[in-house]
Formats: C-alpha cells, structure tokens, sequence
C-alpha cells in the first residue's frame, strides 16, 4: 500500500512538471502539451478526486462535431486513429 501511494506521489509530480511546460505560442512539445490535454487526463487517472476527469470538455457538441467533420475531410486522420486503437486493442490482449 505504501509503495502504491508513493507511485502516486511520483506521478502527481511528474505530471504537475509537464503541466507547467504548456504553452500554446511556445516550441512544438509546448504546444503539443497545451492542444492535447493528455496531461489533465493522466492526472485525473493518479487523483480523480484532486483532478476530475475532463468528459464535459471531450462529450460536448461542438467536439463531436468538429472530429465527425475531421473524419470526414481527412482520411490519414481516420486511418491513424484507427491504427492507434488498433495497438490498444493489440496491447490490452497481451496484457490479459
């Protein structure tokens, strides 16, 4: 149990550390950090408690809009998120 909350405590702080690396007009990585809110994801995933995850943002119309839209004029962005929930599908099974 010890061990577990430790492992939490490293990654809290590790993610408050990229957190703080967001930065919309900075350098690619920055600006990558900023555009995919995978950091507020993760840290919803150490603390959902600190952190709530961010459904509301990712669910709401005009999101869902904009990625049928996206699907529908690029078909490199529709095979590549294909492709990746591919690898997960891939991964959880030799994982199990």
């Amino acid at each position: 149990m010890q061990r577990r909350t430790f492992q939490r405590e490293v990654a809290s702080e590790i993610l408050m550390h990229l957190a703080q690396f967001s930065n919309p007009k900075g350098n690619s990585e920055e600006r990558l950090m900023s555009y995919c809110h995978w950091v507020s994801a993760l840290k919803s995933r150490v603390n959902s408690v600190e952190n709530p995850p961010p459904v509301g943002e990712l669910f709401n119309k005009e999101h869902v809009e904009s990625t049928l839209l996206l699907y529908d004029l690029s078909p490199c962005f529709k095979l590549g998120f294909m492709a990746a929930n591919l690898a997960i599908l891939e991964a959880r099974s030799y994982i199990r």
